[in-house]
C-alpha cells in the first residue's frame, strides 16, 4: 500500500502540494496535457527549483492566458468549467466536492446563500489547477492513503476583497474544523483556503508519521522566503504491507476506589454503545493501600468527548487521563466454515495472505453445544481443525 505523508511545519497551499508531487516523480508534461482538457487557454505548468532558507524545493509556476483570469467566480462557474472538461468522472466529482466545501465555508462565514457566494482570492483559475492537478497527480502516483501532520496556521492580518481579516481567514478556519492545528506566532498566512480544502478532504488522519518504508521525499515551495522557517511543504512517500492496518487512537484511563462494583457492568455497556473500541478493568492498589479499579478505554479520537461524558456521569471519578497511541493490527474478516451441524462464523486474521489466527464465534459454538449436548470446548476444537489455512 502506498502512503503519502504531508509534514506541514510551514503550512500548506495548492501550489506547494503540486511542487511536492513533482519531486515525488509526477511527470509535469503529462499532467499539463491532462489539465489542458479543461476549457482554458494557454495553460502551462513550470516547475522551478528554488531555495527557501537552508533547504531547496520545487516552486510550481502556473500560467493561464489573461482572457481567462477574471475574478469573482461563483460555485456554478467552477462546476460548469469542470463539467465541460474531458477529465475522468471521479476526478471531476472529487473536484466539485472540494469547491462545494469551500463555498459552504464561505457561505457560513458571510451568512449568505451558497449560490450568492463569489470566490475572490479563489476566483483565479490557479485554484482550479491546484485542486484538479493535485487530484490527478495523486491518482497517477498510485497513492492509496494520505496522512498529515497537525497544520501550522500562521497569524496576523491580511487585506482581501472583503477588507482586512485575521489570519487564518474565517473560511480557512471553517474548513479546518475538527483538525489539529497550532500557531507559533509567525505573521504570515501559512495555510491557504485551497490548501485547507485539499488536506481536509484528502487526509484520513492527522498526527505523527505512520510506520512506513520511505521511498521518496519531496519539497514543495511556497511563494515567500520566510526568515523564521523554510517555507516548504515536505511530503514523504512510502509503502506499508497491505496486511497491516495502522491508526491513531486515544487511550482514556481513570482510577476508581469508591464506587459500587456492581455498576461496572452497566458502565462497560454504556461505553461500548457510545463507540469504545475496547473497555477493560484492572485491579490496582492506590494510596494508603486502598484496593481500586483502573478503567481503560480505547477510542477513536473523535469520540473522546462523548466517552469522557459517559465516564464522568456513570462513575465517581473527577478526571480522566488521555494518551495518544498507535495501533497496528492485521486484516480481520468473518468467514463461514462448513460444519456437520451447520455453518459456523469464524473471525480470522491474515498476514502475507495466510490465516495466522482464527476464532470461532462463541454464540455459534454455544448453540451447537446446547443442541448436541456435547462439551463446548469439543465443538470449538473440532471447528478450529476444519478452518482453511489460506
Amino acid at each position: 500500500m502506498k502512503i503519502l505523508y504531508f509534514d506541514c511545519y510551514a503550512g500548506i497551499s495548492g501550489d506547494m502540494i503540486l511542487g511536492t508531487l513533482a519531486e515525488l516523480g509526477l511527470d509535469i508534461q503529462w499532467i499539463t496535457k491532462e489539465l489542458q482538457s479543461l476549457p482554458l487557454n494557454g495553460l502551462t505548468l513550470t516547475p522551478k527549483s528554488v531555495r527557501r532558507g537552508a533547504l531547496s524545493g520545487t516552486k510550481m509556476e502556473i500560467s493561464i492566458s489573461d482572457s481567462a483570469k477574471r475574478q469573482g467566480r461563483t460555485l456554478q462557474d467552477f462546476i460548469s468549467l469542470l463539467q465541460q472538461s474531458d477529465l475522468p468522472p471521479d476526478i471531476r466529482e472529487s473536484a466539485i466536492k472540494i469547491f462545494t466545501k469551500i463555498a459552504q465555508a464561505e457561505a457560513k462565514v458571510h451568512r449568505e446563500a451558497i449560490h450568492n457566494i463569489h470566490f475572490h482570492e479563489l476566483g483565479s483559475l490557479d485554484s482550479v489547477i491546484d485542486i484538479v492537478g493535485t487530484l490527478v497527480g495523486i491518482k497517477a502516483l498510485g497513492i492509496d492513503k494520505i496522512f498529515s501532520s497537525p497544520l501550522h496556521l500562521g497569524s496576523g492580518l491580511i487585506t482581501t476583497e472583503h477588507g482586512t481579516i485575521p489570519i487564518p481567514s474565517p473560511a480557512t478556519m471553517e474548513l479546518l474544523s475538527d483538525i489539529p492545528v497550532y500557531s507559533t506566532g509567525l505573521s504570515y498566512e501559512l495555510v491557504t483556503p485551497t490548501g485547507a480544502a485539499l488536506i481536509s478532504s484528502l487526509a484520513v488522519d492527522f498526527g505523527p508519521m505512520p510506520a512506513l518504508r520511505i521511498q521518496k521525499i519531496g519539497y514543495g515551495a511556497g511563494t515567500r522566503d520566510l526568515k523564521q522557517v523554510p517555507n516548504l511543504l515536505r511530503a514523504v512517500l512510502g509503502t506499508t504491507s497491505p496486511d497491516w492496518q495502522e491508526e491513531r487512537l486515544s487511550l482514556l484511563e481513570t482510577d476508581i476506589d469508591d464506587m459500587n462494583p456492581e455498576f461496572y457492568d452497566y458502565l462497560m455497556t454504556r461505553l461500548s454503545d457510545a463507540g469504545a473500541l475496547d473497555v477493560s478493568l484492572t485491579p490496582i492498589i492506590m494510596k494508603k493501600n486502598r484496593p481500586a479499579t483502573r478503567l481503560t478505554v480505547l477510542s477513536h479520537p473523535n469520540l473522546i468527548d462523548a466517552l469522557c461524558s459517559v465516564i464522568i456521569r456513570e462513575t465517581t471519578t473527577l478526571g480522566i487521563r488521555i494518551k495518544e497511541v498507535w495501533r497496528k493490527a492485521i486484516q480481520r474478516e468473518i468467514i463461514s466454515v462448513p460444519f456437520s451441524f451447520g455453518p459456523v462464523r469464524v473471525k480470522v486474521g491474515k498476514l502475507d495472505g495466510k490465516i495466522v489466527t482464527a476464532s470461532p464465534e462463541y454464540e455459534d459454538c454455544r448453540q451447537i453445544a446446547l443442541k448436541t449436548k456435547r462439551p463446548l470446548k469439543e465443538i470449538y476444537q473440532e471447528i478450529v481443525r476444519v478452518i482453511p489455512k489460506d
